[in-house]
């Protein structure tokens, strides 16, 4: 019951520091304007969180760190690969779309590592 209450806490904690950052500094008002951090920020993280928390409270410890290192990943490549077709910049910029996909993959990964370690024992 420990192990999963500090994870919540962090997920929580790591969450809102995330946000922060993310629409503050990243978002298109902001001090370093970037589309995905910005656009993840308003549209995408709380869907993320509550799927991460969700996740550690069922007791899939591993998932719920995977879909937050996922979310962050995503972020980075869908900002690094998002634009790389778009002409002027942020038309058709596809980091959402890249952020939400490997925040999935990410999530999955961490399942089925946690499913293989509950079968095991």
């Amino acid at each position: 019951m420990r192990k999963k209450g500090r994870l919540i806490i962090f997920l929580l904690l790591a969450y809102a520091l995330t946000y922060a950052v993310f629409r503050y500094v990243f978002d298109v008002s902001g001090i370093y304007p970037l589309y995905t951090p910005g656009w993840t920020s308003r549209h995408f993280l709380w869907v993320a969180a509550l799927v991460s928390i969700g996740v550690a409270l069922l007791g899939f410890f591993k998932t719920a760190i995977f879909s937050f290192a996922g979310f962050l990943l995503g972020n980075v490549l869908g900002e690094l690969f998002g634009g790389l077709w778009s002409k002027p910049p942020q038309f058709l910029h596809y980091g959402w779309l890249i952020c939400i996909v490997v925040f999935v993959l990410a999530a999955l990964m961490g399942y089925s590592l946690d499913r293989r370690a509950k079968s095991q024992k």
